[in-house]
This record gives C-alpha cells, structure tokens and sequence, in this order.
C-alpha cells in the first residue's frame, strides 16, 4: 500500500456487505497478518473499529490519509474514554445482527 491514494473515511456507508458477495483473497495468510495488524491498531484508532473486519484495502488508505490521528496513553494519566455509537439492526444482510452489539 506504500504511495497508495488516500481516502477521507475508513468505510463507505452506503456499502451492503454478505458473506457470498465478492471473490476469496489470493493469499490467506497475508489477509489474516493484515487484519489481526488492523485489529491490533483499534486500541488506540477506535474510528476504524467497526471497518476493519469489513473493508481491509480501505481502511489502509484510510490510514495512509489520517497518520497524525489516534489516542496517546500516559501511565500517570487518570483515563477517563467516552464513547456514543448508534445501533443498526438492518445493516448486515446475513444475519441482521446489531452492528455494534
């Protein structure tokens, strides 16, 4: 992804995704060394939680747009997070699951 084109957000909202839609990945140990990076990036980017699983190349180029973003923990910081989010039951067309638990 290195001089990729950056993109403004991490997922495109108006996308519908299934399980059966699109084709299986060329190398499948490379897509799970991708995502579990990506997962591990969420604990200190919680704007790309909810896409990681979802839209992998994206949220790369996301990344590359917003590297100066992100949350910086102290040790002598008395931590206090707030978060807001916003369910949406019809959203996943496989199962409509809660998006957002």
């Amino acid at each position: 992804m290195k001089g990729c084109k950056s993109v403004p957000t991490p997922i495109i909202t108006t996308l519908k995704f299934t399980a059966s839609a699109g084709k299986p990945f060329d190398n499948p140990s490379l897509y799970r060394s991708i995502v579990g990076s990506l997962q591990y990036a969420t604990f200190t980017r919680p704007d790309i939680a909810f896409s990681v699983n979802k839209c992998v190349k994206r949220i790369l180029r996301y990344l590359v747009r917003t590297t100066h973003h992100g949350l910086i923990f102290h040790p002598s910081t008395n931590l206090r997070l707030y978060a807001f989010s916003n369910s949406d039951w019809g959203f996943d067309l496989d199962d409509r699951r809660s998006t957002c638990g």
